[in-house]
C-alpha cells in the first residue's frame, strides 16, 4: 500500500472527465486555432501524449534508481514537431486513452519504497511521489483549458 492509494480514484474521475471532453468534439473542430498561437484540441491531446510519455519514462525509471537527472520537456517546440494537425482524430484519441490506461496501472503498482527517488531537472529535485501527483494536477488543469477551447471552436 503507498500513500497515494487513497488518491487513484480521484486520479481515474480526472481522467475520466478529460476523456469525456476530447469525446464530445467533432472532427470538424479538432484542428480549428481560435486564435493564431493558440493550441487546438488535437495540439492538447498531442501534448497530453507527450505528458504520459515523459512521466511514463519518469515513473519506471525512478523505481530502479534513486537519482535521475532527466531533461526538460519543451510542450511547444514538441507539439510543433509532432505535427498533430496531420494525424486522424479517432486514432490519436485513443492513443491518449490507452497511455493513459496504462499510465494508471504504473501508478497503482508503484513501490511504495521509491516514492521518495529523486528527478533532477534544471537543478531543482522532485519525488516521483510528487511527479504522480502533478501528473493529475496537470490533467485536472488541461480540463479547464479543453472546456474553454471547445467553447471557443463552438463545442458545449
Amino acid at each position: 500500500m503507498t500513500p497515494l492509494d487513497a488518491e487513484i480514484p480521484g486520479f481515474e474521475a480526472t481522467l475520466s472527465r478529460l476523456l469525456a471532453l476530447f469525446e464530445s468534439a467533432p472532427e470538424a473542430v479538432v484542428g480549428l486555432q481560435p486564435r493564431p498561437g493558440d493550441w487546438s484540441v488535437k495540439q492538447i491531446a498531442c501534448h497530453l501524449i507527450d505528458s504520459a510519455s515523459n512521466n511514463h519514462q519518469r515513473f519506471t525509471r525512478l523505481q530502479r534508481t534513486l537519482r535521475l537527472d532527466f531533461p526538460p520537456y519543451e510542450p511547444e517546440l514538441w507539439v510543433a514537431t509532432e505535427k498533430p494537425e496531420g494525424l486522424a482524430w479517432a486514432p490519436l484519441l485513443g492513443l491518449l486513452r490507452h497511455y493513459n490506461a496504462f499510465i494508471l496501472h504504473l501508478v497503482r503498482n508503484l513501490d511504495p519504497a521509491c516514492l521518495g527517488h529523486v528527478w533532477v531537472v534544471d537543478g531543482k529535485e522532485k519525488t516521483l511521489e510528487f511527479l504522480v501527483r502533478d501528473y493529475y494536477r496537470h490533467l485536472d488543469w488541461h480540463i479547464t483549458h479543453l472546456g474553454t477551447r471547445l467553447r471557443e471552436v463552438g463545442v458545449g
